[in-house]
């Protein structure tokens, strides 16, 4: 293992996931993204051999490490000391709760929500009190399953779609139903793991860096070919939306928003037809309590083919909103709160928030590889090309229509 990347003490680790026979006999790692497809963290794919030591029987785990980024600055923006906790507390104290919840309920084993995350083999945020080089989250390997990420720059069709957002509306309306059945566990669980937080560590520079933005995004949709004073709307629209800007959190709707809910945060397992049959989501270390509309506004506008967003974004809602109630029905949970008409009103008071999110996710959607040069390659006012401004005035045109520019 000459070339391996050394994981400290991971029979430690992974020790509650074998047998009392079974040990660790060796271990392979290689890289698990490509370049472009992940900035905030280290993904590592790590193939563990595992021997009984009575029977000589053997066993491979497929494996994802998740470990922070090496780069301090890459650190700093992505906040690593407090987002890497958040994540680890999702996934060994959400998860089960969630878990726990459904099955003490009765529900259905096909509509656990265990199976729409990867299993956590094993989590640490290192040796010491705070986040080091030896933070480690085991997750399995979906890959060796079948599952594999889309296109970002294709988009989802309508069945891939269709898929998320029945899965998401159980993801966002578990946590609600855990805060009002159960209330204590929630507390524990949910919102330790979705503490408020700042992306940004290094604020020194705010008011510089967000007036570069703005001056870019303003070159940027300038050269959009649609009406002037729809464009000039939306530049508006963007620079009332600073960098970390969120709508207020309001009840009934407080729940777990993932908070980057975009198509490289999601897999999918495909049938004999390609058709989509099994979905999982990842990267959860920006969670927070706020609106469930957050992730379902920016998923649709970053995720789908732009035309199967434009005919099906109203059918989108209704199969949310009708797994939404279903996923608490389940549960015995009121439902009294949560008419359509209400849902509407909270996708619509959300909805026009998203915009400048939208615009800096689009840009990472569509940029090419050769872009990716040097710690300022996001402010490249040509990023993408063509390709980025036909999606830029897709999404603007959309929002117009929706009354999200006023």
């Amino acid at each position: 293992m000459a070339n391996e990347i050394k994981i400290a003490k991971l029979d430690e680790l992974l020790g509650p996931n074998l047998a009392p026979t079974e040990e660790i006999s060796g271990y392979r790692t290689k890289s698990h993204t490509a370049k472009g497809d992940n900035f905030g963290s280290v993904m590592i794919s790590l193939d563990v051999d595992i021997t009984d030591k009575e029977t000589g029987k053997k066993r491979t785990l497929h494996l994802v490490n998740k470990m922070i980024p090496q780069e301090e600055f890459i650190r700093k923006i992505f906040n690593t000391k407090i987002t890497y906790f958040k994540e680890m507390d999702f996934y060994v104290k959400v998860v089960p709760a969630m878990l726990k919840l459904q099955q003490e309920s009765g529900v259905p084993e096909e509509d656990w929500v265990s199976h729409i995350f990867p299993k956590c083999y094993g989590a640490r945020h290192g040796f010491g009190e705070e986040v080091d080089d030896d933070a480690a989250i085991l997750l399995e390997n979906l890959n060796s399953t079948g599952y594999a990420l889309r296109d970002k720059k294709v988009g989802l069709d309508y069945n891939h779609t269709r898929l998320v957002m029945e899965k998401l509306a159980y993801f966002h309306a578990l946590p609600i139903a855990l805060k009002r059945l159960r209330p204590a566990e929630f507390e524990r669980t949910v919102t330790v793991a979705a503490k408020p937080f700042t992306p940004n560590e290094d604020d020194d520079n705010k008011e510089e860096g967000e007036a570069k933005f703005f001056k870019m995004v303003e070159e940027v949709l300038g050269k959009l070919t649609i009406k002037p004073e729809i464009v000039q709307a939306a530049i508006a629209k963007i620079k009332s939306q600073p960098y970390g800007h969120y709508p207020s959190a309001v009840e009934p709707f407080i729940t777990i928003s993932h908070e980057d809910l975009w198509v490289n945060n999601v897999l999918f397992q495909a049938g004999p037809q390609n058709e989509p049959v099994a979905m999982a989501f990842v990267d959860f270390q920006g969670i927070r309590l706020q609106s469930p509309m957050l992730d379902l506004v920016f998923f649709l506008f970053t995720s789908v083919t732009p035309s199967v967003r434009r005919k099906h974004f109203d059918d989108f809602f209704d199969i949310y909103y009708e797994n939404f109630i279903e996923c608490l029905r389940q549960l015995n949970c009121d439902t009294s709160e949560f008419s359509k008409a209400a849902f509407v009103a909270e996708l619509n008071r959300v909805g026009e928030s998203r915009l400048s999110e939208i615009y800096g996710r689009l840009r990472v959607v569509e940029v090419r590889k050769e872009e990716i040069v040097g710690e300022e390659w996001f402010m490249n006012p040509d990023l993408g090309g063509e390709a980025y401004l036909k999606r830029m005035e897709d999404v603007v045109l959309d929002f117009n229509d929706r009354g999200w520019l006023n």
